[in-house]
């Protein structure tokens, strides 16, 4: 990938942050992470705007054609996610990438660079052509060969002639803009995890950090609220206000709010995502609405659990939020997955992770005791019973051979490991039995359950830790990737558990 070639005259931190934004994003683009790449998209425009400002007008007509291809890069994301998540009329957007194509090719005469003139041509050509996914990739893939040239920032006579300069003048150019303020929130006393669970129906407090360098001049106070595509009555967040310090000299303020979400998602639905907007207003009506760009937290996105009828929790916080990031992860990768397999699936894992925070909670499995697969099998196939009800099947035949345990769609395969403490090493050792199980009935998910019950020589891990998601090697696929892949869910919990204070003798 060849590197967007920007000579400039200043250290504004703008003008170098707009093309490494944009390269990393062109870089780490994927299909299945479209709605992201869109938001990080549309900070490169805002960043284009306020490098064209400072541009002499011979050269404006380069960032005015880059602010194009870029806002038909972001409707090009969000025609990609609009149709992965089945939204009527996502053609709509590509529909505008491609109306943005159209209008940035009537500004390439403009250049005065002939071979960013002749790369925007190319540029435009692949817009045009896109009908499908894959058509996308090779947009980016242009987008990112594509050198921008040398621009010089306008340069004030008086502003470099020593002579001439005046502290009052200087002063008042450090407040002309653009203006870049830092938002960070925690919440219930933890960094806001995007995404973050939360339950409906509850309230919960909010605490934000905001850093603000500079004022505009005449500014008076700094808005933060929200915009979602959501109406205003299905999330409450309370919106801040901060006034202005007396001497400047304070840049970082703590605020308290809170957050309410009123109704609950479907399960499988996407995260909401809540954009974070600052604006400086004054008291006097003449100085309204100046807009600041939000680094840190520029966006929200939250799931909202109803405890009453969601499968989804376990019961225990911490492997809740494991167990999301995954589901979110097979969804991503299988937008076409059977909804019935995978609500299956939700169901078994929400289920085995329950008896996986018991366990942790009383020590089922302590030191000295010795555990066989069966008596495993029999403990685990108890609770899932009691949980999942009769759709829990016991050792049923399955691809020529028996499983232990299946429930539904989803086949659960139980080990006892007494040697190997890897858990790298321990999975790949009992992963093909089960994709071979689950290859035999079409499924494309499974569970590999295995209780750990090597000598615990230190404390066991966080409980997120031990849930991992695998795509296994497959049979006649070494190096291409798999169409239809299986993955698998493995969940260790941890056996021969010492009494806590035996680490300390």
């Amino acid at each position: 990938m060849r590197t967007i070639q920007l000579g400039i005259q200043e250290t504004s931190s703008i003008h170098l942050r707009w093309r490494t934004k944009l390269l990393t994003t062109l870089n780490s683009f994927r299909l299945a992470t479209a709605s992201e790449s869109a938001g990080l998209f549309e900070q490169v425009v805002l960043e284009l705007q306020a490098l064209e400002a400072e541009l002499p007008a011979n050269d404006k007509a380069v960032t005015e054609i880059m602010q194009k291809f870029v806002n038909a890069l972001v409707n090009l994301c969000k025609w990609i996610q609009c149709s992965l998540n089945g939204e009527p009329q996502s053609e709509r957007f590509l529909n505008a990438a491609k109306g943005q194509a159209i209008i940035a090719d009537e500004s390439v005469p403009l250049v005065r660079f002939q071979n960013f003139a002749d790369n925007s041509r190319q540029i435009i050509t692949a817009i045009k052509a896109v009908s499908q996914f894959d058509d996308v990739k090779d947009v980016m893939a242009t987008v990112a060969r594509t050198s921008v040239p040398i621009l010089c920032l306008m340069e004030d006579k008086d502003r470099w002639d020593a002579g001439s300069a005046r502290e009052d003048e200087l002063a008042k150019s450090k407040n002309e803009g653009p203006f870049v303020i830092k938002v960070m929130f925690d919440i219930e006393r933890q960094p806001w995890s995007n995404q973050q669970i939360l339950r409906a129906e509850t309230l919960y407090d909010i605490h934000a950090k905001i850093t603000v360098p500079k004022w505009p001049e005449g500014s008076d106070h700094l808005f933060i609220d929200y915009i979602s595509t959501l109406s205003l009555e299905q999330y409450k967040l309370s919106p801040i206000r901060i006034d202005r310090p007396k001497n400047d000299n304070p840049t970082e303020f703590d605020k308290i709010g809170y957050a309410e979400f009123p109704v609950a998602q479907n399960l499988l639905s996407e995260p909401l995502v809540i954009r974070v907007r600052a604006t400086f207003s004054s008291d006097s009506e003449d100085k309204l609405g100046i807009p600041a760009t939000v680094i840190g937290y520029h966006q929200l996105r939250v799931k909202i659990s109803d405890k009453t009828r969601t499968p989804l929790l376990s019961g225990y916080k911490a492997i809740d939020a494991r167990i999301d990031e995954i589901v979110s992860e097979i969804w991503k990768s299988f937008p076409q997955i059977d909804s019935e397999h995978l609500g299956d699936f939700i169901a078994a894992i929400s289920a085995i992770a329950n008896y996986m925070g018991i366990n942790l909670q009383q020590a089922l499995y302590k030191q000295g005791t010795d555990v066989s697969e069966r008596d495993f099998q029999k403990s685990l196939l108890y609770h899932l019973r009691m949980r999942l009800g009769e759709d829990v099947q016991e050792a049923p035949r399955q691809a020529g051979g028996p499983t232990d345990i299946k429930y539904r769609s989803v086949t659960i395969e139980l080990k006892v490991e007494d040697k190997i403490s890897d858990r790298q090493k321990m999975i790949d050792k009992y992963c093909p039995q089960l994709v071979q199980y689950s290859s035999g009935s079409g499924a494309q998910l499974g569970i590999l359950c295995i209780l750990d019950q090597t000598e615990k020589h230190n404390p066991p891990a966080n409980p997120q830790n031990q849930i991992l998601l695998m795509t296994p090697s497959v049979h006649g696929f070494p190096e291409a990737e798999v169409p239809y892949p299986t993955k698998i869910a493995a969940v260790v919990i941890d056996g021969k558990l010492r009494l806590p204070s035996s680490y300390s003798r």
